[in-house]
């Protein structure tokens, strides 16, 4: 993984209005996340490894929420 990846630019102010509003706050929610647990776990001093496996545990929640959100917008009848 490449360490000089920032975080400064949130992905979710590139959304725009096209992408629902549930949508875009699961984005910006896991987004912060994500930028918070890999500065801590490498201010910690946190081996890369240990980074890599917690951003794929994050990464993986991020998918089951993602999952759930979209289900349930399908559920409540979104169409696009």
């Amino acid at each position: 993984m490449d360490s000089s990846v920032a975080f400064e630019t949130p992905v979710h102010s590139h959304l725009g209005t096209a992408v629902p509003a549930a949508l875009r706050e699961v984005v910006k929610r896991h987004h912060e996340h994500l930028g918070v647990l890999v500065a801590s776990l490498r201010t910690a001093g946190i081996s890369e490894a240990v980074v890599e496996q917690s951003i794929d545990v994050l990464i993986g929640q991020y998918r089951t929420e993602l999952s759930r959100t979209v289900a349930q917008m399908t559920r409540d009848g979104f169409d696009g």
